[in-house]
């Protein structure tokens, strides 16, 4: 007898989220429990904590953030031996922010890449440098270097595309959807990735911290 299973069967994704119910969702609260994230036991209901729980992991593992469940989200889940934590590279990226801060008002010239004036990778470049990480020169060679991220942390680079459909444009994530960067016209300042002007330029972030 020829059994035909549908194609939405057949082809079915992970899709957990709060009030699921089922093994799918004890077994990643089981798996969430096991790496330390904070699950107070394993029932089978997707509750507040699990959401919660899920967040933090997605957070901690470069994922897009939104506390559900998706094929993603379960396979990396499956493979992880440890709990990864932002620590390393915020205490790094705070570094690098602090460090760019000193240079608040630093005008914009033309290739520039010194404190006397900056463009924005030549910027970029510097404050990277002096915090030991040798990055390109200019920003489309920025841009190839290190690893996409759809949740940006302090210290990543985010890019533009100001008159060209490439990478025109850099700063550095200075966290609550903002970037460090060198305006041409006010120089060093901090902009809003938001911001009417920004945001339909944005290309992405990249994340480049050992």
């Amino acid at each position: 007898m020829l059994i035909i299973i549908p194609s939405n069967l057949a082809f079915a994704k992970t899709n957990l989220s709060i009030n699921a119910t089922g093994s799918a969702v004890k077994t990643v609260q089981e798996k969430l429990l096991k790496l330390n994230y904070p699950i107070k036991k394993v029932t089978g209901f997707y509750d507040k904590d699990t959401y919660l729980a899920v967040k933090e992991f997605q957070r901690n593992n470069n994922l897009t953030v939104t506390g559900k469940v998706d094929d993603q989200t379960m396979s990396i889940l499956k493979k992880s031996t440890k709990k990864l934590t932002p620590t390393s590279f915020s205490a790094k990226g705070t570094a690098i922010l602090e460090t760019g801060k000193k240079f608040f008002g630093t005008p914009y010239v033309f290739g520039g890449t010194t404190p006397k004036g900056f463009d924005c990778s030549g910027f970029v470049q510097y404050v990277f440098a002096q915090n030991s990480i040798k990055l390109p020169r200019t920003a489309d060679l920025q841009y190839k270097v290190g690893t996409v991220t759809k949740n940006p942390q302090i210290g990543d680079l985010v890019f533009f595309s100001t008159y060209e459909k490439v990478p025109s444009h850099c700063g550095i994530y200075a966290g609550n959807n903002t970037f460090l960067h060198v305006s041409s016209k006010k120089g060093v300042r901090i902009d809003r990735l938001d911001d009417p002007y920004w945001k339909p330029l944005y290309l992405g972030a990249r994340k480049v911290l050992p």
